[in-house]
């Protein structure tokens, strides 16, 4: 579940940015220049441009704030997803009840997060940063446990 919300966060929250921003009326400022460096149209959506390039460059404030954040869920919940799942797998063989409950508060935690940093910025992320992380942290010492038993 929490690589499917990962996952679904880059394709839903970043790509929605991306729309609301990079719209063809929008891109269209940049056809000749595109046109005549390579030859043909401008990548629908803005491609390459993650927000931060050529295009967002021009953007209104808003927008770029929109894009900018919407990217910024999604790198957090990709940074942390790798040790996430090794402390839920390490942490399930020895507790998996517990492991359970402390991926379904990540689940929750990281929705939470992703609401309130969209629509508020940083500072609406903070109620799932903390359920997020009582999870992730609980989940961490729920490892440690697993593998001081085997030994």
């Amino acid at each position: 579940a929490i690589a499917l919300e990962c996952f679904l966060i880059g394709g839903v929250v970043v790509m929605g940015a991306r729309k609301r921003a990079f719209t063809p009326e929008f891109l269209n400022q940049f056809e000749d220049e595109h046109k005549k460096a390579f030859g043909g149209a401008v990548a629908k959506g803005g491609y390459p441009d993650n927000g931060n390039g050529y295009y967002g460059a021009k953007l209104p404030y808003e927008q770029w704030v929109g894009i900018a954040n919407a990217q910024r869920v999604h790198y957090n919940c990709l940074e942390t997803l790798t040790p996430a799942l090794l402390f839920l797998l390490l942490g399930g063989l020895g507790y998996p009840t517990q492991a359970a409950i402390m991926g379904t508060l990540m689940v929750v935690g990281r929705l939470l997060y992703t609401i309130g940093y969209v629509s508020k910025g940083a500072g609406g992320r903070l109620i799932g940063v903390i359920i997020y992380e009582v999870g992730f942290i609980y989940s961490f010492v729920l490892s440690i446990l697993t593998v001081a038993n085997v030994f």
